[in-house]
């Protein structure tokens, strides 16, 4: 990668996101949220919050994410932006799950 993301080199960048992410309001949600800084869901707003904190600073958990949601049968997957990346690692995690790609450039 082309940075320290995801390192606790990135702590003063996350304690400053913190402070940002408390003036914006958040409602609670209608889904669970999987977070990739837990690999577990997040069902409140605080914890949403709290995730989005963590994910600056911890490794990314993306793995144990998708396995939760394949857990809960979860069988079709869409990676948003540019490039296959994820698409490519979700099929050595399990090919039988389908996974695309939306077309969309972020």
């Amino acid at each position: 990668v082309s940075g320290a993301f995801h390192s606790p080199l990135m702590s003063d960048a996350a304690k400053k996101f913190s402070l940002f992410l408390e003036k914006i309001p958040f409602n609670e949600p209608i889904f669970p949220v999987v977070s990739n800084a837990t690999g577990n869901y997040a069902t409140s707003a605080r914890r949403i919050k709290d995730n989005l904190r963590l994910q600056m600073d911890h490794p990314v958990l993306w793995e144990k994410s998708m396995r939760v949601l394949m857990s809960d049968n979860f069988t079709t997957f869409m990676e948003v932006g540019p490039g296959k990346v994820l698409q490519g690692l979700m099929k050595k995690i399990d090919r039988k799950v389908e996974v695309k790609g939306s077309g969309l450039e972020i």
